[in-house]
């Protein structure tokens, strides 16, 4: 085979490398970002349920002695839980948060957690929060979504212990 030939043969294969690439560099770049945002998102599905893990064992104390004045039993808890998303550097703009009755007649309607006839009880606290709030990546692919996060706990009252006696 002659060396003109030889040339000809690479420079065809190089042509259709190039083709090929331009076909599959689109695809694999979708798999890569699609890769990264799925990261964001289970990353801030575990804040979320971080958030609501933290407020749901302070919820299940007796903390009555640690209100400001003035503050609710439920108000302190989701002060508690906006304060921790915002430390996780999730956003709380636009958060829906509620603590709700988890059984019965009730189930679906606010769990006041300073009513004592609820000692004992199941309540359920719910997150939403819009995937922008915990998304850090300018091509946002999941913009209008929402990360949901629920959890149940029983009021209880055990003491809270800041420090030693």
């Amino acid at each position: 085979m002659s060396d003109r030939k030889k040339t000809d043969c690479r420079r065809a294969r190089q042509g259709a490398a190039a083709v090929e690439f331009a076909v599959i560099a689109p695809v694999l770049l979708i798999l890569i970002l699609g890769t990264c945002e799925l990261g964001q998102a289970v990353a801030g599905a575990t804040k979320i349920a971080s958030a609501i893990r933290e407020g749901g064992r302070l919820a299940s104390m007796d903390f009555s002695g640690k209100l400001e004045v003035g503050q609710t039993a439920n108000q302190k808890v989701e002060q508690d839980i906006l304060n921790f998303l915002r430390a996780t550097d999730v956003r709380t703009d636009n958060v829906i948060l509620t603590i709700e009755h988890a059984e019965g007649d009730s189930a679906g309607t606010t769990f006041d957690l300073a009513d004592k006839a609820n000692y004992m009880q199941l309540f359920r606290i719910s997150i939403s929060v819009p995937y922008d709030n915990v998304s850090s990546d300018p091509i946002n692919l999941m913009a209008g979504q929402r990360i949901e996060a629920s959890t149940v706990f029983r009021r209880g009252r055990t003491p809270v212990n800041y420090g030693a006696n």
